[in-house]
């Protein structure tokens, strides 16, 4: 009799015990941390930021068969008006840009420091209009028309709704780029995962991984199509919903039509930047 009410004690703790291991499962998902991300930058907030781009090319009309540029710029971002229908004016100034190019520095930056590029982009963070400065020779004009449409085809895509860690949402990638020379255009897709919630200088950041693959088709004498993939991991500020830090790659896998025939060509890219500054606004 002692040992059948032993093991009716052992069965009923062991069935308290699942239930409590059920009830606080329930409760720890129920209490999930979640975290709104939105573009909310704040009138008068100026950022400096710190990039670098490594680009290279790989074709047989380069010497040696590949062509290698690292560029390195260093920036400033300001907000400059608010609108009540919530779309933002921005400024951006680049102080200082060096681009090397097979060992040699390229002139060309010398043009555009220090000139302002304003930019309007909507409540959801993506820019509808780019205004020029004005007093850019041509070559400047071209590159600025260049980062132009850079800055309208790249975007980063907000969660509609509140997300907790290990969140995917997926957004398409569509886009055109006119280089002077071909027009290119984008039509793929791209996933986004927040994998962790850190910390940077004091402020709640949201560690979000950017994937995805898109076709290229291009414009020029008889055309081309290359393919693209890409891997980001960024750090984006929860408040403002602005990027703070990013490191990144993309590959462009694919073929030109020239004049003498199909052209294989390859492009990395990898990318980086980080938040160099920080002034807060109203």
């Amino acid at each position: 009799m002692l040992r059948e009410m032993r093991k009716e004690e052992v069965m009923s703790l062991w069935i308290h015990s699942l239930k409590m291991m059920l009830l606080l499962t329930g409760m720890a998902a129920l209490g999930a941390e979640t975290y709104h991300l939105h573009f909310n930058p704040k009138q008068g907030e100026v950022r400096n930021f710190e990039s670098r781009v490594i680009l290279v090319q790989k074709a047989e009309i380069f010497p040696g068969g590949s062509l290698t540029q690292d560029i390195h710029i260093k920036s400033k971002q300001k907000t400059r008006e608010v609108n009540p229908d919530g779309s933002f004016l921005l400024e951006v100034i680049i102080e200082e840009m060096t681009i090397d190019m097979a060992g040699t520095k390229n002139k060309l930056e010398e043009a555009i420091i220090g000139k302002t590029l304003l930019m309007v982009a909507n409540s959801e963070g993506r820019v509808t209009e780019v205004r020029q400065p004005e007093g850019l020779d041509q070559k400047s004009l071209q590159l600025f028309g260049q980062m132009k449409q850079k800055f309208m085809t790249e975007h980063f895509d907000y969660p509609k709704d509140p997300i907790e860690i290990g969140a995917v949402w997926e957004a398409p990638y569509v886009g055109s780029m006119d280089t002077g020379n071909a027009v290119m255009d984008y039509v793929g897709q791209k996933k986004y995962k927040l994998l962790a919630v850190k910390s940077f200088r004091g402020r709640i950041c949201l560690e979000i991984e950017i994937t995805g693959s898109y076709d290229i088709i291009v414009e020029q004498g008889d055309g081309g199509q290359m393919k693209a993939t890409i891997h980001t991991i960024t750090l984006m500020d929860q408040e403002s919903g602005v990027s703070v830090g990013l490191t990144g790659d993309e590959v462009v896998v694919g073929e030109r039509i020239t004049s003498n025939g199909a052209m294989k060509i390859e492009v990395n890219t990898h990318m980086e930047f980080t938040e160099a500054g920080l002034l807060r606004g109203n």
